[in-house]
């Protein structure tokens, strides 16, 4: 199963990514009217989860700044930032880089218990497993996004 799940945490990875980067630029930070976030909020949402469920739920230190948390944590949007986040082109190559980072960290650790259970779910694997759930609907979100924005944007 180890390899198997690191391949669908690429997979997964690379649609996002693939996505992301054929999005219009100037679309990133427009929130549309019924949305709370953008697609930037959405892309270092994807990340700032994946970190903290996986390494940091196997009790591992993680490399993203404190900040993100304040930037792209549950119940955060871009309508409250005081700071200024990171750029897209930033959270694009940390989101491509995370994958192998995942795999280096957590391989031989999937049936390892979390330092704590996230509903339910005790060990690094089915976290991991998880994850790409959150992903996967978030991938949903940033289509939405970009639908609702492009839209928004063509009527003015």
């Amino acid at each position: 199963m180890s390899e198997t799940i690191f391949q669908l945490v690429d997979l997964v990875r690379q649609n996002t990514l693939k996505f992301a980067e054929s999005l219009d630029p100037s679309l990133l930070d427009t929130v549309p009217p019924g949305f709370n976030n953008s697609i930037r909020w959405n892309l270092g949402h994807i990340l700032l989860v994946q970190e903290n469920l996986t390494i940091g739920l196997a009790g591992l230190p993680t490399s993203l700044p404190e900040s993100y948390r304040e930037f792209f944590g549950n119940g955060t949007k871009p309508a409250d930032w005081t700071d200024t986040p990171p750029s897209p082109e930033t959270l694009l190559a940390q989101l491509k880089e995370q994958p192998a980072r995942l795999r280096a960290a957590l391989a031989g650790r999937l049936g390892q218990q979390t330092v704590k259970p996230f509903h339910g779910l005790e060990r690094v694997g089915d976290l991991i497993s998880f994850s790409l759930y959150h992903e996967g609907m978030h991938q949903g979100a940033v289509k939405a996004l970009q639908k609702a924005a492009s839209t928004a944007r063509d009527r003015s």
